[in-house]
């Protein structure tokens, strides 16, 4: 029996508004469409299913392109839908995501529908007409991700933050050994025309009011440079701004705070950092780049009245306080972000003073690092 409850609802529109097609409507209903029971245990919710946009210059390793499988060599750049099965919380509300009715598809499971007129605005448009919240949520990886990877950190964040707009995964070929920094470093170099051909297209979007750009690691230097393109060439001008995050940044602090900061101000992009201690990869990184990243909190909390700095030690893990964006501390601070929000309003934060300024920390503690 079919799950129509999965299924988009039809909406009219008027000629000549909204580029979408039958086609298209297919497309996202097959993307979100499952059959079967999944069996509920007495400590257990059904998982739930996440509906992804996703854009990538990776080269896909199998000819149909429907598995989520990508080398870490660059290639043309593609777009479709991904969905992706999530493990909700135990406690947590899932009425409002889609139930996953199959007992063979396991949390993290990731699959993909290519769309073949390869046009992403016009699929963030029609995916934008089934949500609440007219919004988009780009989000670029960091080092070593693959692309399963980083779809399955993009649709967590998602579900943790309770965002209802239209989330798009962009995927650049990271490899995936940790001795592979400086190859990643190139690939993510020559990732950014991909990335800023993302962002032109999505600034075409008529049923998207707002575009937030969520960058984790070394995707904060593909990001970064982006925005600094698109604001000296006055395409920002148009832009549509939403939320600036930059989760644990690999990115060179005195850079940053002298050079790109001043220039995101200028244009109305206010950032919110997000950084904490004993981060170990960026503490690897500092010695590489011989400087302090900006993410790495055990440098010093950088504090600037142009940005709003929160630190997430206290709901990171212990051994995995890189990937702090990842914990349902930082995911539902980041949700009051997402709904406009500010810091001292927001339940999630307190305020804390380093001597160079004010900034936040993250309420809880390694318990809720999950």
């Amino acid at each position: 029996m079919p799950c129509t409850d999965w299924i988009p609802t039809p909406h009219r529109h008027t000629p000549g508004k909204h580029r979408s097609c039958p086609a298209l409507r297919c497309l996202l209903a097959l993307a979100l469409v499952f059959c079967g029971w999944l069996p509920l245990g007495a400590q257990s919710q059904p998982a739930v299913a996440i509906n992804l946009l996703y854009a990538t210059n990776r080269v896909p390793l199998d000819h149909d392109r429907k598995e989520a499988h990508f080398d870490n060599v660059p290639g043309a750049l593609t777009v479709g839908t991904a969905t992706v099965v999530v493990e909700p919380d135990i406690e947590s509300d899932t009425g409002s995501w889609p139930t996953v009715r199959n007992a063979a598809l396991e949390p993290g499971w990731v699959a993909l529908e290519p769309f073949p007129q390869n046009d992403l605005a016009e699929l963030a448009d029609a995916l934008a007409l089934e949500r609440t919240d007219r919004t988009a949520l780009v989000y670029v990886h960091g080092f070593m991700k693959s692309f399963e990877a980083a779809a399955r950190d993009l649709a967590g964040i998602v579900y943790g933050a309770g965002y209802q707009g239209v989330p798009i995964v962009f995927s650049w070929p990271a490899g995936s050994s940790p001795l592979g920094y400086a190859d990643d470093t190139l690939s993510m170099n020559r990732s950014i025309p991909s990335l800023s051909a993302v962002l032109a297209a999505l600034s075409t979007t008529e049923h998207i009011e707002k575009i937030h750009l969520v960058a984790h690691s070394m995707g904060n230097q593909a990001l970064l440079a982006v925005l600094t393109q698109m604001i000296r060439s006055d395409q920002a001008a148009h832009w549509k701004r939403g939320e600036l995050i930059l989760y644990a940044p690999d990115v060179d602090r005195a850079t940053f705070m002298t050079e790109t900061l001043p220039l995101l101000r200028e244009s109305d992009f206010r950032p919110t950092l997000y950084v904490a201690a004993f981060d170990v990869p960026l503490m690897s990184s500092r010695v590489v780049n011989n400087g302090p990243r900006l993410g790495d909190a055990d440098a010093g909390i950088a504090v600037d009245p142009g940005m709003d700095t929160v630190d997430a030690t206290p709901v990171a893990k212990f051994l995995d306080r890189h990937n702090h964006h990842l914990t349902r501390g930082s995911q539902a601070d980041v949700g009051k972000l997402l709904e406009g929000i500010e810091p001292a309003d927001r339940t999630t934060l307190r305020a804390r003073d380093n001597g160079s300024g004010r900034y936040w920390e993250i309420i809880g503690g390694e318990e809720n690092a999950q």
